[in-house]
């Protein structure tokens, strides 16, 4: 029962780090593209 527990949290844990990821990199890809149209390399 415990180990079916702690294998939860880790798939828990895992997903939070896959949200994480796709966050971070949406924040970057919008950062980035801002700062391109700000420069007008992007019509």
């Amino acid at each position: 029962m415990s180990t079916e527990k702690s294998r939860r949290s880790e798939k828990i844990q895992m997903f939070d780090d896959v949200a994480r990821l796709i966050v971070g990199a949406q924040f970057v890809y919008f950062v980035t593209y801002k700062g391109l149209k700000k420069t007008r390399l992007f019509p």
